[in-house]
């Protein structure tokens, strides 16, 4: 799950001269969550796409066999109760916020 995020976020920002490249990774379990942001500073989400963001292959990479890695992001986030939410972050980038309740999935 992380993996797929964290690896978008660094390809989000290769582009960029190495001095404005930023990819930020937070973790806080405040008790009843667990909060995961991950951040660049690529160019951000197309507004036009945030709708289907979770739920249609959507790439930006290319290639025919893309688009496969946010769809089942928001699956695992789904199977443990979670929630995930994408907007554009302080560094001018995609920030992807992820909450998982203490416990999971309680079916497992």
């Amino acid at each position: 799950m992380l993996g797929n995020l964290v690896t978008n976020a660094f390809e989000a920002v290769d582009y960029l001269p190495e001095n404005e490249r930023l990819v930020r990774l937070l973790f806080v379990d405040n008790g009843h969550e667990i909060l995961i942001e991950v951040e660049d500073s690529g160019k951000g989400v197309d507004p036009l796409i945030l709708s289907t963001l979770f739920k249609e292959r959507i790439s930006t990479k290319n290639g025919n066999d893309r688009g496969y890695g946010l769809v089942k992001v928001y699956g695992n986030v789904h199977d443990l109760q979670g929630e995930i939410t994408m907007e554009n972050g302080d560094f001018g980038g995609a920030l992807f916020i992820i909450s998982i309740p203490i416990g999971g999935n309680e079916d497992d």
